[in-house]
């Protein structure tokens, strides 16, 4: 026997043994007969190994390769030559040529799929494939020696002594994992819906995972990572294990989730029925997840490694305002405001966990402003404009996110009146909104959670600016006189004048062209002085008797009274009507007289 990488000579037989298997250097000291013996390295391609040693090589009487096996399946180095990759070796096998070719890995051949692979193999290679369908190795593990299957002629040796085959107390199996038990394949696949439970991620129930251990050794650790985690922190993997002596550690910066503890293969068979998918993300990603369990026994010895995904089921989030909108202030007794939209009044207080997600509009549940305040109204086109009317959250007014809201003051309103209350609406909001010809309600009262609604409401504002108006002046009635044909004397005209202001300010009075001294305004007429009070508006027409009395004729003295409150004015006419006559003519003079005769 010859322990070599490269052959140089003739060799009857070729011995390929992976130094994964358990003892290995055992067997390699029990190989007997002219053989040369090439050990695989796990952590290289042992497909491309054998090939290349076998190159052009046609003299070799048998090949025997050592490995671990499972059904259907070699483990080469750190390669698999099985049903699945026959074909794609195809070209590496035809320089596998030899009459005999013997697989000493546990089950290779068994069931349907073992007998496929070895009839596949033996026509790409051309040889007659030996194989078993149990446990090969020592007889305390649960092995055997007798490769009882063959493809044609069946080999009658083995490449190792009889007292090393007695010796050996290991089997060319490692732990099997089958993730979804006695159901076809060995990986598993379920789903995961977001705000969701976590979901077990192997089948469960007596006919779930399995996991064996052909060795009969005892299970050390177990390793479960997600590959490919889109959520970050948000995604955890956990396990029950109580009384198992078995502890779990996962860790969040990576995803993985380690299982550690000597144990049998059912004890860990029993946690691994336990491991349990979470994501906690309000916007998770929708990629499936991939997630990877690999088991480890006490000869270091590694399962195939088994995949479970995830499929992810997002949900909508209810969206929500992250503050009140504020709609611009304008004048007291504006008539046509030109409001402004949903979008732009709540331009960057939108808030939605769900990645896409946007308002669509609004949902008005509150209206109280009163009559005296103003209107509260919406338009879809600026032009044509509605009241918003009365709501509530089972009757709320559906407002698109295009809609222009205002507020109408009423007549010398100022102050900030009462706020609409609203729920915003995300895209994912299905009912029709209210346009200019057409109300459109609907019922908030179920809200946040999955739905479009927002579950707080926030608040529409806006004020009223103050401007001065001007003050009102009452009529004033005209004053008369009438002038007799005696010398008359005239009384004054008194009275007070009505002045007003929606503001409340302190009013002043006067006359205009008047003269105004010590609080007093004065206007001397044609025929009489007029003055008026300029903080109470008391007035008094003094009239000119003798100006009158000298009319002949019909004649009028006016003024105009104003009121100011500083800034604006108003005035009112004051005419005093005259009715003027001739008076008696009176002859003056001396009335003595002589007569002479």
């Amino acid at each position: 026997m010859s322990f070599i990488n490269t052959i140089n000579h003739t060799y009857s037989s070729l011995i390929f043994i992976d130094a994964a298997v358990s003892e290995y250097e055992t067997l390699v000291k029990g190989v007997i007969g002219d053989a040369a013996v090439i050990i695989l390295d796990p952590e290289q391609d042992g497909i491309l190994t054998i090939t290349e040693i076998l190159a052009n090589r046609s003299d070799i009487g048998s090949i025997h390769i050592v490995s671990h096996g499972s059904s259907g399946c070699l483990y080469l180095g750190n390669s698999q030559l099985s049903l699945e990759t026959l074909n794609c070796y195809a070209s590496q096998l035809q320089h596998w040529c030899s009459p005999s070719l013997v697989l000493y890995g546990c089950e290779v051949a068994k069931g349907e799929r073992g007998d496929r692979f070895i009839l596949l193999l033996s026509e790409l290679t051309g040889a007659s494939v030996t194989a078993s369908t149990n446990w090969v190795g020592g007889a305390e593990q649960g092995g055997t020696w007798e490769l009882e299957v063959s493809t044609g002629l069946k080999a009658t040796s083995l490449a190792f002594s009889s007292a090393t085959l007695k010796a050996y107390q290991g089997t060319f199996g490692k732990p099997q994992l089958d993730l979804n038990g006695n159901t076809s394949g060995n990986d598993f696949s379920t789903s995961f819906t977001e705000n969701g439970s976590g979901v077990i991620i192997v089948r469960t129930g007596n006919n779930g995972l399995e996991l064996t251990e052909p060795d009969s050794q005892n299970i050390v650790s177990a390793t479960i990572r997600i590959t490919n985690r889109q959520d970050g922190t948000a995604e955890s993997l956990s396990a029950m294990t109580t009384g198992s002596g078995i502890t779990a550690t996962y860790n969040s910066a990576n995803g993985i989730l380690t299982l550690n503890g000597s144990a049998s293969a059912s004890v860990y068979q029993q946690v691994l029925r336990t491991i349990t998918y979470n994501n906690t993300a309000q916007n998770l990603n929708t990629n499936d997840r991939i997630i990877e369990f690999e088991v480890t026994d006490s000869a270091g010895e590694k399962s195939d490694k088994r995949t479970s995904t995830v499929s992810i089921t997002g949900i909508n989030d209810a969206p929500s305002f992250t503050g009140n909108a504020t709609l611009a202030a304008i004048n007291e007794d504006t008539t046509n405001p030109s409001g402004n939209t949903i979008s732009t009044l709540f331009s960057g207080l939108f808030s939605d966990p769900d990645s896409g997600s946007s308002l669509s509009g609004i949902a008005v549940v509150g209206n109280t402003a009163t009559n005296s305040q103003g209107i509260w109204q919406y338009s879809t086109n600026g032009t044509t404009w509605s009241n918003i009317g009365t709501v509530d959250n089972s009757t709320a007014l559906a407002l698109s996110a295009s809609t222009r809201v205002r507020f109408v003051p009423a007549t010398n309103y100022n102050g900030t009146p009462t706020s609409l209350t609203v729920r915003a609406l995300d895209n994912t909001y299905s009912g029709n909104f209210s346009t200019n010809s057409t109300r459109r309600t609907l019922n908030t009262t179920t809200n946040g959670g999955t739905t479009a609604i927002s579950g707080s409401t926030k608040l529409i504002n806006t004020s009223i600016t103050a401007v001065n108006d001007a003050p009102t002046l009452a009529t004033v009635s005209s004053g008369s006189y009438t002038d007799t044909a005696t010398n008359d004397t005239f009384s004054d005209i008194t009275g007070i004048l009505v002045g007003s202001d929606i503001d409340n300010v302190t009013l002043i009075y006067g006359i205009s062209g008047g003269n105004v001294e010590s609080g007093i305004s004065t206007l001397v007429g044609t025929y009489g002085t007029l003055t008026v009070n300029t903080t109470t508006g008391a007035y008094t027409y003094t009239p000119n008797a003798t100006a009158i009395n000298a009319l002949t004729a019909n004649a009028t003295d006016s003024f105009t009274f104003t009121v100011s409150d500083g800034s604006l004015s108003a005035s009112q006419s004051f005419t005093v009507n005259i009715t003027g006559a001739n008076d008696t003519a009176v002859i003056g003079g001396n009335t003595t007289g002589s007569v002479t005769e």
